[in-house]
């Protein structure tokens, strides 16, 4: 029989709390508020006449609800309100870097750190983590993004920045294959050769050993 789950799992891993609350939102949190100032100013920003307010401080800045809500502190909802109003949160997919025929125990995947409009949700918290750390992942059938299986095909990559990743778990797999035959190039994008000219030694020894 699944567990049961409790309200902070579904604020951790079921609702997006950082999406932007829409208007109707807006309107139901005044019922729970308390403070007669903060009720008014709530009331303002879901009325017609604050829509030109709403959008230009909420929408256009993309506030997000968990901050929103943080500047009325005597608005309490119900999870029940959270649940109606908070869209799910979606996973974010990464494709590995790595070959299971060459490291069979193991699995990488690249990605980017967001810092800015906002930092990013799902790799903010990944650059918080620590060797021996936990983390749950729901692997999810390719979609058919994947090498010619043919040993002597000839294909071209083209990717900049984090989207390198399933190109480096392609050459990882011709090299646990031995497979030099074909012509495979890759044209990769970055703006700074001593910045984010990342693997670059790895790139280096697929070139000197003939996969690339």
């Amino acid at each position: 029989m699944p567990a049961a789950v409790g309200p902070g799992d579904l604020l951790k891993t079921c609702l997006d709390l950082r999406s932007v609350p829409k208007k109707l939102f807006v309107r139901a949190l005044v019922e729970f508020t308390t403070d007669p100032g903060e009720r008014r100013r709530l009331e303002e920003l879901c009325s017609k006449q604050g829509s030109e307010e709403y959008m230009s401080l909420v929408r256009d800045h993309q506030v997000s609800f968990i901050d929103f809500i943080t500047s009325f502190p005597s608005c309490v909802p119900p999870l029940s309100l959270l649940i109606e109003n908070l869209p799910r949160l979606l996973p974010r997919p990464y494709s590995f870097s790595s070959s299971c025929l060459a490291n069979p125990a193991d699995f990488s995947f690249v990605y980017t750190v967001v810092d800015s409009p906002r930092p990013g949700l799902a790799t903010s918290w990944l650059k918080t983590l620590q060797p021996g750390d936990q983390a749950s992942i729901y692997p999810r059938l390719s979609s058919g993004f994947h090498a010619p299986v043919e040993p002597a095909a000839n294909y071209l990559m083209i990717c900049a920045g984090s989207g390198i990743g399933p190109f480096l778990g392609f050459l990882e797999d011709r090299r646990a294959r031995g497979q030099r035959s074909g012509t495979v190039w890759m044209f990769f994008g970055c703006r700074h050769n001593d910045k984010d000219y990342i693997h670059k030694e790895k790139l280096a020894e697929f070139l000197d050993e003939g996969y690339l």
